[in-house]
């Protein structure tokens, strides 16, 4: 049986720490390194190097220990999303480095709003675009908001035409979020 693993980041735009890529490499080594049937020496190594944890890793050390925890694994897929509220998306170069190295078995999976500026800088690397129609995910929060209204205890005082008006509201000011 193939030795798959997945790891998940939402750069959260609420959150500083998450919206670097420092955070998403520590992330991303955390839930790969909890995945592997042993846990990987270069993951207590860089412990180790870090003064058992008082100290952050640099990037480059990050890069390398996320580079050897991948190959201990037949596949990897990495899913990012929220791409755009990166804070550092365009120091990416290093990651998509290390795709290369590992090109059979590290998938990425990257989705963000759309943005020139992200399109253009990963036009070198082929990626598959799929795009979403704007009215598709306003339905999608629509239905959503409804739904809470309609069925949230809270909301069964709330006349009508308030429950519109926030529905309304949220759907617009979402933008698809």
């Amino acid at each position: 049986m193939p030795n798959v693993a997945i790891a998940y980041l939402y750069f959260d735009f609420r959150d500083n720490d998450k919206r670097k890529i420092s955070g998403m490499l520590q992330s991303c080594l955390a839930q790969l390194a909890a995945k592997s049937t042993t846990f990987p020496v270069t993951v207590e190594a860089l412990y180790k190097k870090c003064n058992l944890g008082s100290q952050q890793p640099t990037q480059g050390d990050l890069r390398s220990a996320l580079s050897s925890v991948v190959g201990g694994f037949d596949r990897v897929f990495l899913v990012l999303d929220a791409l755009d509220e990166c804070s550092e998306w365009n120091q990416f170069t290093g990651l998509f480095n290390m795709s290369n190295e590992w090109r059979d078995n590290l998938h990425l999976l990257m989705l963000s709003r759309r943005e020139f500026d992200i399109e253009r800088a990963l036009e070198p690397y082929h990626p598959v675009k799929i795009h979403i129609d704007q009215s598709q995910l306003d339905a999608d929060v629509r239905l959503h908001v409804k739904s809470r209204l309609k069925n949230d205890i809270q909301f069964s005082v709330v006349p009508k035409d308030l429950k519109d008006h926030i529905e309304d509201t949220l759907v617009e000011q979402a933008g698809g979020m």
